[in-house]
């Protein structure tokens, strides 16, 4: 597997989905692959999927931004916790503005002994430095407490409830973190774990209750609702001989996708005998006329056997071929999770 930039481009006109196709577009001609293009992947931005459509390639949307969206807009819908983030950010924010303030911090961690770690500071464009922010406030509670105690800055000090909700939230978070850290890789394959990782992450917010994971849960249900139904994401998934149909939540959907697949074995087929048709018919021709001329000639006791033989390979067709494949690929074990799929296959 390999990461390639291709171009960086100023683009100075309007970011449009027009604008951006041509871009595109002439991004691949420059590098003669616009037919070699399996699927482009962007954010959910409007203009970006709209340019992706018309340049007629397959659109996929970033799994890991869709991620950031969702735990994004299940904290804006999460008021009380909004309301705690807010004064957590003021927290961080007086240790880090006041010498005299940090200086105190560490005075009192070394007397609780624990570890001299800086507080961290959510930012707007990364989702997950909110959870970082939680935990390390979490794991400096006491010293923070007594620090703005001895202060004078009793205000800013968080009670029992609000620290109880610190804790739900990076415990439902959790999960959100490790699902785009795990996508969000380049050396191993990581498209066919998108249902996989859409399944546990909705049964993991399903299990907890409070407010910011029943939004969780609530938010990967509306944007996630049809994922299985996407041909690219379920056929990958399927082919990845670690997950086969066991990965799926709803396995009736199994059955959509291994019938499709069985379709494009039996066009590959049908395509593979058209590039080379009349290498194939000569040799067909060549090959039955001699088996029939043998069992003419030879007659006797096996002429009916041998005819019945030729009727029986005359039937074996694209559609029989697929469909034993697909039965051979059932039989197979999964793999562990750990292994390399891509090898699998090479093998296979």
């Amino acid at each position: 597997m390999q990461s390639c930039n291709l171009a960086t481009v100023h683009v100075a006109v309007q970011h449009t989905a027009d604008n951006i196709s041509e871009l595109l577009v002439k991004i691949t001609d420059d590098w003669d692959i616009t037919a070699k293009v399996h699927t482009v992947v962007t954010d959910s931005g409007a203009n970006m999927v709209s340019a992706v459509r018309k340049t007629c390639l397959k659109h996929l949307q970033c799994f890991a931004h869709t991620l950031n969206l969702i735990v994004k807009d299940s904290i804006k819908a999460d008021t009380s916790l909004e309301s705690i983030l807010e004064k957590c950010g003021a927290i961080v924010r007086f240790f880090h503005h006041s010498t005299k303030a940090t200086d105190k911090l560490k005075e009192v961690q070394n007397q609780l002994q624990l570890p001299q770690h800086r507080l961290m500071q959510a930012v707007d464009t990364r989702w997950n430095s909110v959870l970082y922010m939680l935990e390390r406030l979490y794991e400096q509670q006491q010293a923070i407490t007594t620090a703005l105690s001895l202060l004078g800055r009793n205000s800013l000090c968080l009670n029992g409830e609000e620290w109880s909700h610190i804790t739900e939230a990076f415990e439902a978070l959790r999960p959100f973190e490790e699902a785009t850290k795990e996508v969000s890789a380049e050396q191993y394959v990581t498209i066919s774990k998108v249902i996989p990782l859409v399944c546990l992450l909705q049964c993991s917010a399903g299990q907890k209750d409070n407010t910011l994971a029943s939004q969780l849960e609530a938010q990967c249900k509306r944007r996630f609702q049809n994922i299985e139904h996407n041909h690219i994401l379920a056929a990958s998934t399927f082919l990845d001989i670690r997950f086969k149909n066991i990965a799926f939540c709803d396995i009736r959907n199994v059955e959509t996708i291994k019938s499709r697949i069985i379709g494009d074995l039996q066009a590959m087929g049908c395509s593979e005998r058209e590039m080379s048709s009349s290498e194939a018919s000569t040799s067909a021709s060549v090959t039955a006329s001699t088996s029939a001329e043998c069992s003419a000639s030879l007659g006797g006791l096996w002429q009916e056997f041998d005819t019945r033989v030729l009727a029986s390979q005359s039937n074996r067709t694209e559609n029989t071929d697929a469909y034993i494949e697909m039965c051979r690929y059932m039989e197979e074990k999964v793999i562990p999770r750990s292994e390399d799929c891509l090898l699998w296959w090479k093998k296979k």
